[in-house]
C-alpha cells in the first residue's frame, strides 16, 4: 500500500492551518519607528524680517521635529522687539504654540505676567491662559484666571481677578 503525495500534502496543510488559526498571538507595540522624520536642532532660531530689520523671532536651545509637531526647550518668542514670551518647554502644532513650565511675558513698558502654561495662536498673535496667572503692572499686582492677551493691540482681559493697585503721581 503506497501513500500518495496528495494525502501527505493535505495532512501537512491541515497541520499548518491549525497551528496558524489556533495559536495565541501577541501584540507588541513598537518603541521607535525608523520611518518617522525626526530632526534635532540645537540653538534653533526663526527670524521674521521687515523693512526696518527684525520684527519677530523665536529662539530655542533645542528643537525636536517629528511628523506631528515641534517640541522646543528654553523658548523665547519676541514680538516687535518689545514683548518677550519665555518658557522652559513648548510644542508647536497646527499654527498654535503650547507653552508650559514657568511661562513669562515681559514687556518693555514694565508689564510682566507669568503662569504655568498658555496657548499662543501664531495667526492671531493672541495668548490664552485657561488657569491661574500673576500679572505685575509697574508694581500693581493682579491675580486671576482665564487671561486673554493680544500682542498686536496689547489688550488684556481676565476673569476672577484680585488686584493690589499702586498709583504713582
Amino acid at each position: 500500500m503506497a501513500i500518495r503525495i496528495e494525502y501527505v500534502l493535505i495532512l501537512f496543510f491541515i497541520i499548518v492551518s491549525s497551528v496558524i488559526f489556533f495559536s495565541k498571538t501577541e501584540d507588541i507595540k513598537a518603541v521607535k519607528s525608523n520611518s518617522t522624520n525626526e530632526f534635532l536642532f540645537e540653538n534653533f532660531s526663526l527670524v521674521e524680517l521687515n523693512e526696518s530689520g527684525v520684527s519677530h523671532q523665536i529662539i530655542s536651545s533645542k528643537a525636536f521635529k517629528d511628523k506631528q509637531f515641534f517640541t522646543l526647550s528654553d523658548i523665547n518668542i519676541t514680538y516687535n522687539q518689545t514683548q518677550h514670551l519665555c518658557a522652559k518647554e513648548a510644542r508647536y502644532e497646527k499654527k498654535t504654540i503650547y507653552l508650559k513650565d514657568n511661562v513669562v511675558l515681559k514687556r518693555n513698558d514694565g508689564i510682566f505676567f507669568n503662569s504655568e502654561h498658555l496657548k499662543y495662536s501664531v495667526d492671531t498673535k493672541k495668548l490664552q491662559i485657561d488657569s491661574n496667572f500673576y500679572l505685575d503692572i509697574n508694581g500693581s499686582n493682579i491675580v486671576g484666571k482665564n487671561l486673554s492677551y493680544s500682542l498686536k493691540n496689547k489688550s488684556i482681559s481676565a476673569d476672577n481677578i484680585r488686584a493690589k493697585i499702586i498709583l504713582v503721581e
